[in-house]
């Protein structure tokens, strides 16, 4: 889990060191409808 807020939200340089995101949630209240079943 990577939470993407604050100045490290938008700062390449910060970001670049983690691959891209499987699956990203821009609000808290998505989660509730969110399958996360494999």
């Amino acid at each position: 889990v990577f939470v993407r807020q604050g100045h490290y939200a938008n700062d390449p340089s910060f970001t670049a060191g983690y691959p891209p995101a499987d699956i990203t949630i821009d609000r808290i209240a998505e989660v509730k409808s969110r399958d996360f079943s494999i």
